[in-house]
């Protein structure tokens, strides 16, 4: 399986930029325990927060939709 792309990531104005990201280190995780986690690294540290929210919110309604109905 290859490493998600993490979004390049500008320094803040005045802070110094920093070397090791959250995407980073979730990419790096092990992937035979965290696959999933690996596979959407970029998703889930992705830098639009509109993008985060709307990815998050399909997720849990595939989830819902995905339960067992009676």
């Amino acid at each position: 399986m290859s490493r998600p792309r993490c979004p390049p990531r500008s320094p803040r104005a005045g802070l110094p930029a920093r070397t090791s990201t959250t995407c980073d280190r979730l990419a790096a995780l092990p992937a035979d325990e965290f696959p999933h986690t690996v596979a959407l690294a970029g998703d889930l540290t992705a830098p639009d927060l509109d993008t985060r929210f709307e990815f998050a919110l399909d997720r849990l309604l595939d989830g819902i939709a995905a339960l067992p109905r009676s």
